[in-house]
């Protein structure tokens, strides 16, 4: 796209999109959606809406405290539920799922051939797992129509119910578009831990050296998908009146004679403003092979875990244990084997374990697995800012300590655009300093809705527009991440708990 398009893109974004921004009034509440298999589904009507808006759409739902999705199509069975609501709601009119295609994901030889670049780079939205297409199969389910996908007209978004007829096909003719599917994930408590004796409470002495966190020697059993056995403490270590930056090591020991127990370290990335309460979750893949390119690890796991682990802004919505208390709410989380250049600080790359995964920050929640029968680890981290702002206590407080740091996140957020002018044209640059800096005019005088609609114009921009290569720098993936979390932080810490 040359410079001319890019700025007309951008000015077009900034004019449709600026006052719902300034107006944004939080999430949209479902109250009925359809279960299947422990999900929920809600078949949205809007005619002619383009794929990008239905996703938003889609992410600003919520069904009883959990946040929404454009749907995925992982089962035959699911695919026959949600062709059924389609067809109940929209008739004969097609309907967006969360199905993409990404080239940037194809190998050249993909991109050099006519028909393999057609079925390349197809991947689902939320990191649920590469999608099969006939000019590129993998294991993973697939139902398109004949002769698709075809890429008529650059089409690059999956939708489901072209004329009424059952299948997918990539779709770009909004006239055909009728409206999309929201998935819900149900929020599945972990009770106990399998293939473990119990969840046990890691302790240590804290302090500089860390905790010390003992890892079980099996943790699965042999006819197991996933072992899981989660560890929650909290570091003492708080400084209650800045945002300083702390760095937490956990030493590990996975009980293997001869093995040297610092190679399993897992370093955690600098917390801000108040002493952060962890869960490690310890998985063992022996009796699973998660290959390259055919399924993500979240897709496995989320059915284990009370919350997807791996998304960068944690559970949204999800009701906190004590009314009026907003501390005990994941503030992020992540996959803990290679956090470079995640949360609020650069500690590089901390895990070089076998088995290790590897982290890629392209966009939000996007890492892959690259495993094959092995451990690794995944940590969650909420933040307890103290004595005197325990569960219960000092609402007022609370929300004062979170307007603070989500200020402190905006001027990180202002400096990371600022060093990104290398990989962005003036225009773009420009763009998004004036967006951030408007969004800290109006966090600073308390209109954080019109600052949480700022945020979401920024990470829509930030998602269309095309980042010049930096070698050892990835600003686009920082932006999405970073705007992202400040979404969060006003969805989920400030405008619930703010007069």
């Amino acid at each position: 796209m040359n410079t001319l398009s890019r700025t007309h893109l951008l000015s077009a974004l900034i004019v449709a999109m600026l006052p719902f921004a300034v107006q944004a009034s939080g999430v949209v509440i479902i109250t009925d959606a359809e279960p299947f298999e422990g999900h929920h589904y809600k078949v949205i009507k809007a005619n002619a809406i383009d794929w990008n808006s239905a996703n938003a759409a889609a992410m600003n739902s919520e069904f009883m405290g959990v946040t929404g999705r454009l749907a995925t199509i992982t089962s035959a069975a699911e695919d026959q539920f949600i062709e059924q609501l389609r067809a109940a709601a929209l008739g004969s009119k097609e309907a967006w799922v969360g199905g993409r295609q990404d080239k940037n994901l194809c190998t050249a030889a993909q991109l050099a051939s006519p028909t393999l670049s057609l079925g390349c780079g197809w991947i689902w939205n939320n990191s649920e797992g590469s999608i099969s297409t006939p000019q590129v199969p993998l294991p993973s389910y697939s139902n398109w129509q004949p002769n698709e996908p075809n890429d008529l007209g650059s089409e690059m978004y999956l939708g489901v119910g072209l004329n009424g007829e059952f299948g997918w096909n990539d779709e770009q003719a909004l006239s055909l578009i009728g409206g999309y599917v929201i998935e819900f994930d149900t929020v599945v408590p972990v009770t106990g831990c399998v293939g473990g004796t119990g969840c046990p409470t890691a302790t240590g002495p804290g302090g500089a050296t860390g905790q010390t966190l003992t890892y079980p020697p099996v943790a699965g059993g042999p006819d197991a998908s996933l072992g899981v056995v989660n560890y929650d403490f909290m570091d003492p270590r708080f400084n209650g009146d800045g945002c300083d930056q702390e760095v937490l090591t956990l030493f590990t020991s996975d009980n293997v004679a001869g093995v040297d127990t610092l190679q399993n370290d897992l370093i955690i990335p600098s917390y801000l403003c108040g002493s952060p309460g962890f869960r490690v979750v310890a998985i063992d893949s022996t009796d699973i092979e998660v290959q390259n390119g055919t399924i993500f690890v979240e897709n496995e796991v989320l059915a284990l875990l009370p919350n997807n682990l791996y998304e960068c802004t944690g559970p949204k919505g999800v009701v906190p244990p004590v009314d009026l208390d907003p501390q005990h709410r994941d503030v992020v989380s992540w996959q803990s084997t290679n956090p470079d250049r995640m949360l609020e600080g650069d500690i590089g790359p901390a895990f070089g374990f076998p088995g290790a995964l590897t982290e890629l920050t392209n966009s939000c929640g996007s890492s892959r697995g690259r495993v094959k029968g092995s451990s690794y680890y995944v940590i969650g981290m909420h933040i307890d800012f103290g004595d005197g702002y325990g569960l219960g206590e000092n609402a007022a407080g609370n929300n004062e300590k979170f307007i603070a740091l989500t200020r402190f996140k905006l001027e990180v957020l202002e400096q990371s655009v600022q060093n990104s002018q290398v990989a962005l044209s003036r225009f773009e640059h420009f763009t998004l300093r004036f967006l951030v800096k408007t969004a800290v005019r109006l966090h600073d005088r308390n209109y954080f809705k019109a600052a949480l609609g700022i945020m979401n114009l920024f990470e829509a921009i930030a998602d269309v527009i095309s980042y010049d290569a930096v070698p050892g720098e990835n600003y686009n993936g920082d932006h999405l991440m970073r705007s992202d979390n400040i979404q969060f932080m006003y969805t989920d810490k400030i405008l619930p708990f703010s007069p």
